[in-house]
C-alpha cells in the first residue's frame, strides 16, 4: 500500500510477505519479509530511501 499521511516508519510505502508451513502436527516454520519505501526521499528528512528486513522461525504448539 501506499500512504503519506500514516507512519509506517517514517517511510510512505510499504510491502509485506508471509509465508508459513506446517511441518508436523504442532510444529510450523515461518518467514516473513518487509519493505519499507519513500518515493519523494530527500537526503535531510531521510537518510535512506528504503528499508528492508527478513525474519525467520519456528513455532511449536502446545
Amino acid at each position: 500500500y501506499y500512504d503519506m499521511v500514516g507512519n509506517n516508519r517514517g517511510y510512505d510505502s510499504h510491502m509485506r510477505v508471509f509465508v508459513g508451513l506446517n511441518v508436523a502436527k504442532q510444529i510450523d516454520i515461518f518467514v516473513e519479509g518487509n519493505m519499507y519505501h519513500n518515493l519523494f526521499a530527500t537526503p535531510l528528512l531521510y537518510p535512506s530511501r528504503s528499508y528492508t528486513s527478513l525474519k525467520g522461525g519456528v513455532s511449536v504448539n502446545f
